[in-house]
């Protein structure tokens, strides 16, 4: 037969290629077998809530493949696993993956994110909603333009433009303003005497200016008289600014 075929190339070239053929075909088959573990596989384990390392052990113990990204996150521990991809296998949600195949992890970042900071050369009503959710912001004032933010400090060193700065870190804008007098609460002085006003309003950087000492008669009868009205009058949320005076009247009866 072999001397026959040799006699007719035609016939011998389709019998090789026919033999080829079997042979890739065989091939192709064996190799589909183990790349897609044929007739294996898992539950997907749950590595959520896992360190890296104790999800690698995982990993190796179930013959898996881990490719881990990270982010930032504030609500989750660093270094811990919080996404997962293809999700974990449940009663409620079955999953399966076979060995060796990718898992997919989302991890939280263990350094804290440092973020450039903005352009602040605004008034604070532009530049507070730019830093809002990103840094922890707090307020003092000085004398300058009205609402123009001054500059900004971060643990008293003053921060420039494209500085990068901890996320949530606590920010102190300088604000500008004409009149550094603060408002603050009216106290109550009724029942009080001109010396224990006085001490009052002395922590609060208020005037006291008496108006009226009703039947006073000497210096001694005026230390002991006590304050029956006051202007303005004590409310509950009622606001003076610092420096103004507060006029009251007093008896001595």
């Amino acid at each position: 037969m072999l001397k026959a075929l040799q006699n007719k190339p035609i016939i011998k070239n389709i019998v090789y290629a026919g033999l080829t053929a079997l042979v890739i075909l065989f091939a192709l088959l064996w190799w589909l077998k183990y790349y897609t573990n044929h007739g294996e596989k898992i539950e997907t384990p749950d590595f959520t809530g896992l360190s890296i390392n104790d999800a690698q052990k995982l990993a190796k113990k179930s013959n898996l493949q881990l490719v881990i990204d990270s982010v930032y996150n504030p609500n989750a521990v660093k270094g811990s696993v919080f996404i997962q991809k293809p999700s974990a296998h449940t009663d409620s949600t079955p999953s399966w993956v076979k060995p060796e195949r990718k898992i997919y992890l989302t991890a939280v970042r263990m350094s804290v994110q440092k973020l450039p900071f903005p352009n602040i050369d605004a008034s604070e009503m532009v530049v507070i909603p730019r830093l809002s959710g990103k840094f922890q912001i707090n307020k003092e004032y000085k004398l300058g333009p009205s609402g123009r933010v001054l500059y900004a400090e971060l643990s008293g060193k003053k921060i420039q433009e494209g500085d990068l700065v901890p996320r949530n870190a606590k920010i102190t804008l300088y604000i500008g303003k004409d009149d550094l007098k603060q408002p603050v609460s009216i106290p109550n002085l009724v029942g009080l005497t001109i010396n224990e006003a006085n001490l009052e309003l002395s922590v609060k950087n208020l005037q006291l200016v008496t108006s009226n000492m009703e039947g006073c008669k000497t210096t001694a009868d005026s230390l002991k008289a006590k304050i029956v009205e006051q202007d303005p009058i004590f409310t509950a949320n009622g606001q003076i600014l610092e420096g103004e005076p507060i006029i009251v009247n007093c008896s001595c009866n």
